[in-house]
């Protein structure tokens, strides 16, 4: 079989990404998981860290929630409705 035109992929993307870049969602993504790594390690070489280790975790986790979910949320396509500055611009008869 064929490969898709390079467009269709594009658009493959774009639906399931919506247009964004994973960049803002991969990097805090790998940091965790390599902090995550780093603390893994302490836990294992000192022991004592154990009881420490467990806020840690949570706290990674809640930096990738609240980076995926900003990164996930969607955003409308008129984001300027309610702004201020388009009542300027209307039309005397517009209001």
């Amino acid at each position: 079989m064929t490969e898709p035109a390079e467009g269709s992929r594009r658009g493959i993307w774009s639906r399931y990404f919506r247009g964004r870049r994973p960049g803002p969602l991969v990097g805090p993504w790998v940091s965790s998981l390599i902090f995550a790594g780093l603390v893994y390690y302490l836990e294992r070489t000192i022991p004592a860290l154990h009881d420490v280790v467990g806020p840690v975790y949570w706290l990674l986790v809640a930096i990738v929630v609240v980076a995926t979910g900003r990164w996930i949320r969607a955003r409308s396509a008129d984001r300027r409705g309610k702004d201020r500055r388009r009542l300027d611009r209307r039309e005397p008869e517009d209001i």
